[in-house]
């Protein structure tokens, strides 16, 4: 399940758009909307370097890096389409999460 917590300094971005964008990138990456998770908040404050669009993006050690590498570009592709920023003022940060390091549904769950 791809998750990623974007920090976006704009703060008129409607539910629909959230909607659109989990869609889009799932229909490009080819998962399913009920396993990918995009948190969104909004109007955060930064101080040194600063972006318009931070993400701290986690995904299971299942991926192979050439997966990763093209869940984080379509990530780049949609946050920057539906966003309307450019690619050079977001920042993606990936974080690899290994089986037993995650509890949904008060279960360990592994991979």
């Amino acid at each position: 399940m791809p998750i990623a917590h974007c920090f976006v300094k704009r703060q008129d971005i409607p539910r629909t758009l959230l909607d659109t964008m989990v869609r889009e990138w799932g229909m490009r990456i080819g998962v399913a909307e009920k396993d990918i998770c995009i948190n969104l908040v909004s109007n955060f404050l930064q101080a040194g370097k600063s972006y318009e669009v931070m993400v701290n993006l986690y995904l299971p050690t299942l991926w192979a890096e050439e997966d990763i590498l093209n869940i984080q570009q379509n990530l780049l592709e949609i946050l920057s389409e539906n966003l309307r920023v450019g690619k050079k003022d977001i920042f993606i940060m990936t974080s690899m999460i290994r089986p037993g390091h995650v509890v949904e549904d008060g279960q360990t769950i592994g991979w």
